[in-house]
C-alpha cells in the first residue's frame, strides 16, 4: 500500500513539473482519481483461503502421477491479514526426487512453487523421506477447518474470537493415524490486543480432540 502511494505521488508531481497551466488542473485531478481508485479496489480484493484438502488437492496437480496420493505433510502458515492461512506448503513422498520428497507451496489460490531436496531445515529435517511417513488418503479425513470448529467448540474456547491460526497435519512416529496441530490466536475482548491463546490437537482421521494446551499467560 505505502509503494502505490508513493508510486502516485511521484507521479502526480510529474505532471506539475512537465503540464502547463491549462493541462495541469485536468491532469492531476485525473491522476488522483486514479490513485483513489487503485486503492478502492485493492481493498475490495479479498484474501485467498483455502483448506487444507483444497490446498492438497491443487499441489497434487504438479505431483508425479505414481506420487499424488503419497502425502507427507501439510503446513497452513500464519497470516497478517485473514484469520485462515493464504499460504500452504504440501509435502509428498516422491521417489526419485532429490531427498525423496517434493514440496509445494499455494498462496493465493495457485501453485507458486515445487521444490525438491532440503525443504525443512527449520525443523531440523535433513533426513530423505520414507515411504512408512506417507498419511494414507483413507485416513485423512478431517480437513482443517472441521479440526478448527472442534477445537473452538471447547469451553476454554467458547466466546473467543480467533484472529490467526496456523495448522500442521504430520503422521506422529507414536500414532497410525495422522494429526492436525492447531495454533490459535485471539481475544476475548474487542478492545484488547489478540494474543496466543494455546494449541490444540486433533485426530485428522476421526476428529476426535486429543487435547487443547492453553498458553501460560492465559486470559479472558
Amino acid at each position: 500500500m505505502q509503494y502505490r502511494r508513493s508510486f502516485c505521488l511521484h507521479l502526480l508531481t510529474q505532471q506539475f513539473t512537465r503540464a502547463n497551466k491549462v493541462d495541469m488542473r485536468f491532469s492531476a485531478i485525473s491522476l488522483l482519481a486514479f490513485c483513489l481508485l487503485l486503492s478502492v479496489v485493492t481493498h475490495e480484493i479479498p484474501a485467498k483461503t483455502l483448506t487444507a484438502k483444497q490446498a492438497l488437492n491443487l499441489a497434487s496437480q504438479v505431483i508425479p502421477h505414481y506420487a499424488k496420493n503419497n502425502l507427507i505433510a501439510i503446513h497452513g502458515e500464519r497470516s497478517d491479514i485473514s484469520t485462515l492461512p493464504t499460504t500452504w506448503y504440501v509435502w509428498f513422498y516422491v521417489p526419485g526426487a532429490m531427498q525423496n520428497g517434493t514440496r509445494v507451496k499455494i498462496a493465493g489460490g495457485v501453485v507458486q512453487e515445487a521444490r525438491e531436496g532440503l525443504t525443512e531445515l527449520k525443523r531440523g529435517r535433513v533426513l530423505a523421506y520414507a515411504q512408512e511417513e506417507v498419511i494414507l488418503p483413507q485416513k485423512f479425513n478431517i480437513d482443517s477447518s472441521d479440526a478448527l470448529a472442534r477445537l473452538q467448540a471447547l469451553p476454554p474456547l467458547r466466546g473467543a474470537q480467533i484472529t490467526a491460526t496456523s495448522f500442521d497435519l504430520r503422521k506422529p512416529a507414536t500414532r497410525f493415524s495422522p494429526l492436525w496441530v492447531i495454533r490459535l490466536w485471539g481475544r476475548y475482548n474487542a478492545t484488547s490486543k489478540p494474543h496466543f491463546l494455546g494449541t490444540g490437537e486433533v485426530s485428522a482421521e476421526t476428529g476426535e480432540v486429543i487435547r487443547f494446551r492453553r498458553a501460560p499467560r492465559w486470559s479472558r
